[in-house]
């Protein structure tokens, strides 16, 4: 939890190899997309596939880069990634 909010990091079922994403649980979700682990972990953008027919949902585009996440969550994210996924 950061800020009020809840989090998970999804490490399976990507397309492609070694991206993962970051996922805000309010609604609608939003997912960050990154590559990399640790100190190493560069957003991507989603692919055409990631993004799917519900990217958009109103005005908010849910299918987003992990450069596109609150600061503090990259920090946190980065910072603590050995002991999130212990």
């Amino acid at each position: 939890m950061q800020k009020g909010e809840r989090w998970h990091i999804n490490l399976k079922d990507s397309e492609r190899d070694n991206v993962y994403h970051v996922t805000s649980e309010g609604s609608p979700m939003i997912h960050y997309f990154f590559k990399g682990t640790g100190e190493e972990i560069k957003g991507v953008q989603p692919s055409k596939s990631e993004r799917g027919a519900r990217s958009v949902q109103g005005e908010v585009h849910t299918k987003r880069s992990f450069d596109d996440l609150p600061e503090e969550v990259q920090d946190f994210v980065r910072e603590n990634w050995a002991s999130i996924l212990g």
